[in-house]
Protein backbone atom coordinates (compact mmCIF):
# COMPACT_ATOMS: atom_id res chain seq x y z
CA UNK A 1 0.00 0.00 0.00
CA UNK A 2 2.96 2.30 0.58
CA UNK A 3 3.80 2.01 -2.97
CA UNK A 4 0.48 3.79 -3.81
CA UNK A 5 1.04 6.65 -1.46
CA UNK A 6 4.35 7.17 -2.47
CA UNK A 7 3.31 7.20 -5.90
CA UNK A 8 0.32 9.82 -4.78
CA UNK A 9 3.36 12.08 -3.26
CA UNK A 10 5.10 12.36 -5.97
CA UNK A 11 1.94 13.26 -8.04
CA UNK A 12 1.17 15.67 -5.81
CA UNK A 13 4.46 17.18 -5.52
CA UNK A 14 4.72 17.49 -9.30
CA UNK A 15 1.50 19.26 -10.02
CA UNK A 16 2.01 21.54 -7.11
CA UNK A 17 4.99 22.33 -8.22
CA UNK A 18 3.64 23.02 -12.08
CA UNK A 19 1.83 25.39 -10.82
CA UNK A 20 3.13 26.94 -7.41
CA UNK A 21 5.35 29.57 -6.89
CA UNK A 22 7.58 27.95 -4.24
CA UNK A 23 8.77 24.27 -4.84
CA UNK A 24 8.04 21.36 -2.78
CA UNK A 25 10.62 20.40 -0.24
CA UNK A 26 13.11 17.28 -0.95
CA UNK A 27 12.47 14.09 0.61
CA UNK A 28 13.24 13.41 4.54
CA UNK A 29 16.77 12.21 4.70
CA UNK A 30 17.26 8.93 7.67
CA UNK A 31 17.77 12.41 9.66
CA UNK A 32 14.57 14.16 9.18
CA UNK A 33 12.76 11.11 9.91
CA UNK A 34 14.00 10.64 13.30
CA UNK A 35 12.80 14.20 13.68
CA UNK A 36 9.78 13.60 12.32
CA UNK A 37 9.01 10.92 15.08
CA UNK A 38 10.31 13.32 17.62
CA UNK A 39 7.59 15.68 16.38
CA UNK A 40 4.75 13.44 16.20
CA UNK A 41 6.01 12.60 19.90
CA UNK A 42 5.79 15.60 21.50
CA UNK A 43 2.22 16.63 19.88
CA UNK A 44 1.54 12.69 21.73
CA UNK A 45 -0.12 11.99 18.15
CA UNK A 46 0.32 8.59 16.20
CA UNK A 47 2.41 8.23 13.74
CA UNK A 48 0.95 6.34 10.66
CA UNK A 49 3.61 4.81 8.47
CA UNK A 50 1.99 5.59 5.54
CA UNK A 51 2.60 9.20 6.65
CA UNK A 52 6.26 8.75 6.81
CA UNK A 53 6.97 7.02 3.30
CA UNK A 54 4.66 10.45 2.03
CA UNK A 55 7.27 12.70 4.23
CA UNK A 56 10.21 10.32 2.14
CA UNK A 57 9.11 12.01 -1.60
CA UNK A 58 8.27 15.39 0.17
CA UNK A 59 9.18 16.99 3.41
CA UNK A 60 6.51 19.63 2.70
CA UNK A 61 4.55 21.16 -0.18
CA UNK A 62 3.41 25.23 0.40
CA UNK A 63 0.15 26.71 -0.09
CA UNK A 64 -0.88 27.63 -3.92
CA UNK A 65 -4.94 28.49 -3.58
CA UNK A 66 -4.82 29.17 0.23
CA UNK A 67 -3.13 30.46 3.35
CA UNK A 68 -2.05 26.95 4.10
CA UNK A 69 0.44 24.22 2.71
CA UNK A 70 -0.96 21.56 0.62
CA UNK A 71 1.64 19.05 3.22
CA UNK A 72 2.78 20.61 6.60
CA UNK A 73 6.17 19.46 7.79
CA UNK A 74 7.06 17.90 10.51
CA UNK A 75 10.87 19.11 10.79
CA UNK A 76 12.28 22.24 12.00
CA UNK A 77 15.76 22.38 10.77
CA UNK A 78 15.70 25.80 9.60
CA UNK A 79 16.06 25.71 5.76
CA UNK A 80 15.21 28.14 3.44
CA UNK A 81 12.85 26.08 1.21
CA UNK A 82 10.58 25.33 4.72
CA UNK A 83 9.87 28.79 5.42
CA UNK A 84 7.15 28.63 3.11
CA UNK A 85 5.37 25.55 4.62
CA UNK A 86 3.72 25.43 7.86
CA UNK A 87 5.49 23.49 10.70
CA UNK A 88 3.18 21.30 12.85
CA UNK A 89 5.06 21.36 15.57
CA UNK A 90 4.28 25.66 15.80
CA UNK A 91 2.79 26.73 19.07
CA UNK A 92 -0.13 27.81 17.25
CA UNK A 93 -0.74 24.33 16.05
CA UNK A 94 -0.26 22.75 19.60
CA UNK A 95 -2.97 25.26 21.03
CA UNK A 96 -5.00 24.35 18.03
CA UNK A 97 -4.68 20.52 18.68
CA UNK A 98 -5.18 20.77 21.91
CA UNK A 99 -8.41 22.95 21.13
CA UNK A 100 -9.99 20.95 18.70
CA UNK A 101 -8.14 17.66 19.08
CA UNK A 102 -7.00 17.17 15.19
CA UNK A 103 -3.99 17.91 13.46
CA UNK A 104 -3.75 19.57 10.25
CA UNK A 105 -1.54 17.53 7.73
CA UNK A 106 -2.90 19.64 4.98
CA UNK A 107 -5.18 22.16 3.73
CA UNK A 108 -5.83 22.60 -0.17
CA UNK A 109 -8.95 25.08 -1.82
CA UNK A 110 -11.29 21.86 -1.30
CA UNK A 111 -10.43 19.46 0.73
CA UNK A 112 -8.48 19.49 4.31
CA UNK A 113 -6.16 16.57 5.63
CA UNK A 114 -6.55 16.61 9.53
CA UNK A 115 -5.93 13.91 11.69
CA UNK A 116 -7.80 13.40 15.23
CA UNK A 117 -5.96 11.83 18.76
CA UNK A 118 -7.11 8.19 17.34
CA UNK A 119 -5.06 8.16 14.43
CA UNK A 120 -8.16 8.93 12.06
CA UNK A 121 -8.40 10.91 9.25
CA UNK A 122 -11.12 13.32 7.68
CA UNK A 123 -11.29 15.09 4.70
CA UNK A 124 -14.34 17.47 5.25
CA UNK A 125 -14.19 18.29 8.88
CA UNK A 126 -17.19 19.97 11.04
CA UNK A 127 -16.11 22.57 13.12
CA UNK A 128 -18.42 22.35 16.51
CA UNK A 129 -19.50 25.35 18.97
CA UNK A 130 -17.68 24.37 21.75
CA UNK A 131 -14.38 24.24 19.31
CA UNK A 132 -13.95 20.23 18.71
CA UNK A 133 -13.94 19.24 15.08
CA UNK A 134 -15.24 15.95 14.01
CA UNK A 135 -15.44 14.46 10.43
CA UNK A 136 -18.78 12.71 9.05
CA UNK A 137 -16.25 9.85 7.60
CA UNK A 138 -13.19 8.67 9.43
CA UNK A 139 -10.79 6.95 6.85
CA UNK A 140 -7.33 5.74 7.88
CA UNK A 141 -4.11 7.58 6.16
CA UNK A 142 -3.31 4.85 3.45
CA UNK A 143 -7.53 5.58 2.48
CA UNK A 144 -7.63 9.55 3.17
CA UNK A 145 -4.61 10.34 1.33
CA UNK A 146 -5.60 9.29 -2.04
CA UNK A 147 -9.12 10.96 -1.96
CA UNK A 148 -6.98 14.29 -0.62
CA UNK A 149 -4.52 14.44 -3.42
CA UNK A 150 -7.67 13.79 -5.81
CA UNK A 151 -9.65 16.43 -4.52
CA UNK A 152 -6.41 18.69 -4.57
CA UNK A 153 -5.36 18.27 -8.41
CA UNK A 154 -8.72 18.59 -9.67
CA UNK A 155 -8.90 21.95 -7.46
CA UNK A 156 -5.27 22.86 -9.37
CA UNK A 157 -6.92 21.61 -12.50
CA UNK A 158 -10.24 24.02 -12.49
CA UNK A 159 -8.00 27.10 -11.76
CA UNK A 160 -4.88 26.46 -13.74
CA UNK A 161 -5.79 24.01 -16.27
CA UNK A 162 -5.09 20.77 -16.74
CA UNK A 163 -1.28 19.66 -16.16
Amino acid sequence: MNELLVCEARRLRDRCDAVGYDPAMQGASAEDLLAIRRTFALLRMPLPSGLLSVYKVTLGIPQIQHANSILSRAVDSGSRSERYVDFLGDVSRQVDLEKEGVLEIGRAATADLLMNRDGMFGLEPVYHDDGTVTFPADYTFEDAFPLYVEATIRSLDAEFGEG
